[in-house]
């Protein structure tokens, strides 16, 4: 993980290890005066390979809507199933709405505690928030994540919550000339406890 502010910052690996123990090594800083000061470490989380530590989004259905619900026209050479795809190199994004979500329906009820979004240095939502729902038609918010630059980033809830729909919900850009461009998503992790 680089250039990480402060927060909780899920690291998928692109596939599962075996391992029995995990270390967590700072790089930065090595030198005083630098951001940070000196790493301290809150919680460190490691979810196996097992039916409570995949991804649960990997390869279920999705689709991109605009705020008000209804599908939204894709850039070129995108889809929406690609925000679940397992692949980083692709990626669902909308066009000719800057603001637009990406819904994922699990299948059924999973117990949630945290979600992480992929998106590319090019175009990105600097501030996006997290959606949940049991019935696809009642959501609330569970997470916000302010200040984006692109790359990996992402949230543990405070306690899990059950759901069987996951939004990702773009805030910001709203409007052309604004950092990030439009929010383009490479791949959505949602990982849960049974």
């Amino acid at each position: 993980v680089t250039d990480t502010g402060w927060g909780t910052i899920p690291v998928p690996f692109p596939s599962p290890v075996t391992a029995r123990y995990l270390r967590i090594v700072a790089d930065q800083p090595d030198q005083g005066g630098e951001r940070g000061g000196q790493m301290a470490i809150s919680e460190v989380g490691a979810y196996a390979a097992t039916s409570a530590g995949l991804n649960l989004t990997l390869g279920k259905p999705t689709q991109a809507l605009y705020i008000d619900g209804t599908q939204a026209l894709m850039q070129p050479a995108s889809l929406p199933a690609y925000a679940d795809d397992g692949n980083p190199a692709t990626t669902s994004q909308a066009t000719q709405q800057y603001r637009w979500m990406q819904q994922i329906d699990l299948g059924q009820p999973e117990s949630v505690n945290v979600i992480s979004l992929l998106q590319p240095d090019s175009a990105f939502a600097t501030n996006w928030h997290v959606d949940v729902s049991l019935d696809g038609s009642t959501f609330w918010t569970v997470a916000r994540h302010d200040d984006n630059a692109g790359g990996l980033s992402g949230v543990q809830l405070d306690s899990p919550v059950m759901a069987r729909y996951i939004r990702i919900v773009a805030d910001r850009p709203d409007n052309g000339g604004q950092t990030g461009g439009q929010m383009a998503i490479s791949e959505v992790g949602v990982f849960g406890q049974k």
